[in-house]
């Protein structure tokens, strides 16, 4: 049974053999937990303070760089939150060391990351498989998008690059993708 509480999510960004990726820490009055959810790939580093709907609070586990590590985490369906944390320059995300890729815990393989769409601005002929037809035409329209953290991880984060790419900022109150305000 999912169940909201009001905390702090700190998110940090981590670069991975795949491609960067976010991880966090959920503050609430319950307890810390970590997060690991791929919706967390599409927001900016920073403090988020708000509500947060978990779906499910477990235990993990796993083995990195020779020791062990276990931690609480928690999986969240929504992120509702207050604030936008301020602007910060372009700040280098933290080495692959610090935390393994979350993808790569999947059981499934995950595809190779499409980064040649990304650096492409000519990829128009790519993009069609980044993205469903509908949200293609509000991409090409210039439109509000927003996307769906349920597909695969590394197609979320493909996507989430050529968001980038276009010029589109994401919006965390909105929980969606705009073009900046011209």
């Amino acid at each position: 049974m999912p169940v909201q509480l009001q905390g702090t999510l700190s998110i940090k960004e981590v670069k991975g053999r795949s491609g960067s990726f976010c991880v966090g820490d959920l503050i609430t009055d319950i307890g810390t937990f970590k997060v690991k959810d791929a919706i967390l790939d599409q927001y900016p580093a920073g403090e988020y303070v708000g509500a947060f709907v978990i779906d499910e609070i477990y235990p993990s586990s796993y083995t990195w760089r020779g020791k062990v590590w276990v931690e609480v985490r928690a999986k969240l369906s929504a992120i509702h939150v207050d604030n936008q944390p301020e602007e910060t320059p372009d700040v280098e995300a933290l080495p692959e060391a610090v935390e393994p890729d979350p993808a790569d815990e999947a059981v499934t393989p995950q595809p190779e990351p499409q980064s040649a769409v990304v650096e492409n601005q000519e990829a128009s002929d790519a993009e069609p498989s980044l993205f469903d037809a509908e949200t293609q035409d509000l991409i090409n329209a210039g439109k509000p998008v927003k996307l769906d953290p349920t597909v695969d991880r590394g197609l979320f984060r493909a996507q989430r690059d050529a968001l980038k790419a276009h010029g589109y900022r994401f919006d965390a109150s909105k929980q969606m993708w705009e073009l900046p305000a011209a």
